[in-house]
């Protein structure tokens, strides 16, 4: 119960009893030095409660604590801190010391560094779990006093011990939801950064507290401190605007630069995308588009120190987190019949708007930086193709309007894109007409016809679609395409005629056996095994050999090319 005018004399003796125990706390027994402790602290709680009711918070001597206990009990604390190993007295002093603050702003404000001090450097968990305890008292009783400490509060989140860090992210949100202080940058990146955390349990805790307790109160919170989140996990202030100078102790928490953790980054934002809205969405890609990207060909930023930042960026931007579909807006709706409609005709226009905003600005921004990276060689380029290989996925029935204003543009990407997905060998955009062969092949016969192979359907390339099919020229179009030597016969004009007549005959037989009722052309080979010298080995037409009686000893037969 309370503390009234009738209870001050064993009150006041109870006190002076603790104190004069405390006072001898080295040579006194620990335990019952802890049980001083807790007395103190509750007498102090009990005195302040009643003070504060009748007239607000007094001094120490004032509201009827003495000032002799008040000392003893900061004694205790220095030794603990002082000592070079862990004090069992310190985590039960600390306790009480913050008890004693609540009554008295004065003390309050004097111990305050002391407590901010042992919160980040002590090396007991224990204490510094006690110490943000009393600190949390503290905010509630003494708000403005503690407004400004609250960054240093908050980074107990990212503490090494388990324990301080969930009792810290609990502490953390019940302040917030009560209004005792406000969201701060500070704060919410440690709570990003506790997204990440190596424990499952503090992952799932801050996972609950930040989607489901507080960002539903701040629905523009994640949307406005995004791109400053991103600048500062990767340790980048070049930016003007998104950039911000961090203490020693918060670079130290929050920071988490380089390759090697890069998969943590973009866990924590990729977590931050899937919990907007469709409409914080688009806001967020074009602020990655025109804030980030664009800012390196721009000048604003330079590639050596913002390089982990356009690659997080790059990789945000092609996340399936950050897409917008007319069937996630109308997934979002409700089971009404009239939510849904209205759900649907949402997301019909956001994802018109999304294609307009590739169309007119992201891509632009896009091609731009590409150029300027390939004139500095950069290993970004890599995460720009990766980005807009999902451009021309999500987009693929605007391929035509987004490039066609540069056709060397348009050849180029699709020149990458296919570099990029290449992972086997390419296969041959082209078979020969007439493929040579060695002489000593099996395939190779006197008279054999050798047929164009014909390419499957089924074994296209994906990176051939998109081109023209080849053409097999037909006999009847290669009239002229090749041409045979001439050869100077010793015949008379008559039995040049007859020759003449009977290869026109043949060469219109061959004509209508050219083309099989399979659709397959075959062509005869002109490539033949070695002859003699001065010698011309005519081509045999389709089903029929050359007798070689015919061949004459110094000059050969003159025959027409038979296709």
């Amino acid at each position: 119960g309370g503390v009234d005018g009738g209870s001050d004399a064993w009150q006041h003796t109870l006190m002076c009893e603790c104190t004069q125990l405390l006072r001898d706390a080295r040579t006194a027994d620990t335990r019952a030095v802890q049980q001083a402790l807790v007395i103190v602290g509750e007498l102090a709680l009990a005195v302040s409660t009643q003070a504060g009711a009748k007239n607000g918070a007094k001094s120490g001597a004032e509201s009827g604590v003495p000032s002799e206990l008040v000392g003893a009990v900061r004694s205790i604390v220095r030794e603990g801190a002082d000592g070079d190993g862990p004090s069992p007295l310190a985590p039960v002093a600390y306790v009480t010391l913050g008890k004693l603050c609540m009554g008295d702003a004065d003390l309050a404000k004097q111990m305050l560094p002391m407590l901010l001090t042992e919160l980040a450097t002590n090396g007991q968990p224990a204490v510094r779990n006690n110490v943000l305890v009393a600190l949390y008292d503290l905010a509630k009783r003494h708000t403005a006093l503690l407004d400004r400490h609250v960054p240093t509060m908050a980074l107990a989140i990212c503490d090494a011990s388990p324990l301080v860090r969930q009792q810290a992210l609990v502490l953390m949100t019940q302040l917030l939801l009560e209004d005792f202080v406000k969201w701060r940058p500070t704060l919410f990146r440690v709570f990003c950064v506790a997204l990440v955390d190596d424990d499952e349990t503090q992952r799932a805790s801050a996972h609950s507290c930040l989607f489901e307790l507080l960002l539903p109160r701040s629905p523009l919170l994640a949307l406005n401190s995004f791109l400053p989140l991103l600048f500062s996990l990767n340790g980048c202030d070049e930016h003007a605007q998104h950039s911000s100078p961090l203490s020693a102790a918060e670079r130290a928490a929050v920071q988490m630069e380089g390759e090697r953790r890069q998969k943590k980054r973009l866990a924590a934002m990729r977590a931050l995308l899937g919990h907007m809205s469709e409409e914080h969405r688009l806001q967020v890609t074009a602020k990655l588009c025109h804030e980030v990207l664009a800012a390196l060909p721009d000048g604003q930023l330079t590639l050596e120190k913002s390089h982990s930042v356009l690659s997080d960026a790059l990789q945000l931007l092609a996340c399936h987190e950050v897409k917008v579909s007319a069937s996630t807006a109308a997934d979002d709706g409700g089971d009404e019949p009239e939510q849904s409609a209205v759900a649907a005709a949402k997301g019909k226009v956001l994802s018109a708007v999304a294609r307009k905003a590739v169309v007119e600005a992201i891509v632009p921004v896009v091609i731009e930086l590409k150029r300027f990276l390939e004139r500095k060689h950069s290993p970004l380029l890599r995460d720009v193709f990766l980005f807009l290989r999902e451009l021309l996925k999500d987009h693929k029935q605007h391929l035509q309007d987004i490039l066609s204003r540069d056709r060397q543009l348009a050849s180029e990407i699709e020149y990458d894109m296919r570099q990029l997905a290449a992972q086997a060998p390419r296969p041959r955009a082209a078979q020969a007409l007439s493929p040579l062969v060695s002489a000593n092949s099996p395939r190779v016969r006197a008279g054999a016809v050798v047929s164009t192979p014909v390419r499957p359907s089924a074994r296209k390339s994906p990176s051939m679609l998109g081109t023209a099919p080849m053409r097999v020229p037909t006999p009847d179009r290669l009239g002229h395409a090749l041409s045979v030597p001439k050869i100077r016969a010793s015949r008379s004009a008559a039995s040049l005629g007859s020759e003449d007549a009977r290869a026109r005959a043949l060469g219109a037989q061959s004509r209508s056996k050219a083309l099989t009722p399979g659709g397959e052309v075959h062509l005869q080979s002109p490539f033949k095994a070695p002859l003699p010298p001065r010698q011309w080995a005519v081509s045999a037409v389709a089903g029929s050999a050359v007798p070689t009686s015919n061949l004459g000893t110094g000059v050969a037969k003159q025959k027409s090319a038979c296709f």
